[in-house]
């Protein structure tokens, strides 16, 4: 055999161990990749399965090809009627045309939230919806859509709007009132002025006449000053309940689900909007914890230990050790005085 045959022998033996060595490469990549794979799953699916949320995914096609609901029995239609299908097909009339125009501009890498309405079961519910683009290899390939239920956020605002409104007309028919007192003081010192005229031969009664309408103009600047003490003092009353008060109320509503007593308890708070309560309660000498105020506020309202347990999430011990320093705080710990009767009279 000639040196030149032994040369390609040669090559073609450490060709193929290259060869062998590749596929070993390959191997050994395709196990790491599906490893990732299934990790990437399972972290997927404990995230999806910790979530309260709806979660969809259609195709590029705009067909549902995937879901997710912590309650099957919520969902608009079973699985079995939507899956497969184009959203035109499945969706009611109202919604067809904006779920259209949001997986539009989903096609051009554009994230879109609205909000829409469902009839289900005879009750109207509100939802919000975040539809987020798909891309791989920079190509659009489907919609991932979260929703989650509004309905009691949109219930409490529509009873926070109905309120403020309430709130109002209460403003303008005191304002409208105080008004008419102004005028009528305006007339009686016009009044005054004319007997002064008419008065003016005697020189006594003109002096006790001017002295009556000085003071006349003394107690119009009083009370003008004191309607506008009064106005600022409502506004800072209602700015402080609603931040130290309601605020607090709204943000515990909005994360979780209400009960009807929860929604007393605003109703309670709503009704007390102009008391003084918010600006007594946060008086820096009482040197009352927020914590502390919260509590003040459900026991006020007549929340009993386990229900301020449940709502502010706290043990009952919790709340007992809130109570105790909130009785010391305001000066009634050893006296047989109810705290809740003693909120509501602050």
């Amino acid at each position: 055999m000639s040196d030149t045959d032994k040369s390609k022998k040669q090559l073609v033996e450490e060709l193929n161990v290259v060869r062998q060595r590749i596929a070993d490469l390959e191997k050994l990549e395709n196990k790491r990749v599906q490893k990732s794979l299934k990790e990437t799953q399972i972290r997927l699916e404990g995230i999806l399965s910790s979530m309260v949320d709806l979660v969809l995914a259609l195709d590029k096609e705009g067909r549902f090809i995937f879901y997710r609901a912590p309650n099957v029995e919520d969902l608009y239609l079973s699985p079995e009627q939507f899956i497969g299908r184009k959203h035109s097909e499945v969706l009611p009339p109202h919604m067809v045309a904006p779920f259209a125009d949001a997986f539009k501009k989903n096609k051009v890498g554009e994230i879109v939230e609205y909000e829409y309405w469902l009839e289900m079961k005879g009750i109207k519910k509100w939802f919000f919806a975040k539809l987020s683009p798909l891309f791989f290899d920079g190509k659009f390939e489907g919609t991932l859509a979260v929703i989650r239920d509004i309905t009691e956020r949109k219930s409490t605002q529509e009873e926070l709007t109905k309120y403020r409104g309430h709130l109002e007309e209460l403003v303008e028919e005191r304002t409208a009132r105080l008004k008419a007192a102004t005028e009528e003081l305006r007339q009686e010192v016009t009044e005054r002025k004319k007997a002064e005229m008419e008065l003016a031969e005697s020189e006594s009664k003109l002096r006790n006449q001017k002295l009556a309408l000085e003071q006349k103009n003394i107690a119009l600047g009083e009370i003008i000053a004191q309607i506008e003490i009064e106005k600022r003092k409502i506004k800072e009353d209602i700015l402080t309940n609603v931040n130290i008060v309601l605020s607090p109320i709204l943000d515990k509503l909005e994360v979780g689900e209400s009960t009807q007593k929860d929604l007393s308890l605003f109703q309670h708070h709503i009704k007390g909007l102009t008391s003084s309560y918010g600006t007594k309660i946060t008086d820096k000498d009482l040197f009352l914890t927020p914590k502390e105020i919260e509590v003040c506020n459900l026991v006020k309202a007549g929340f009993a230990n386990k229900d301020i347990s449940r709502f502010l999430n706290i043990s009952r011990q919790t709340v007992e050790g809130h109570r105790k320093k909130i009785r010391h705080k305001l000066g009634i710990s050893n006296k047989n005085i109810n705290l809740t009767t003693y909120l509501r009279e602050l």
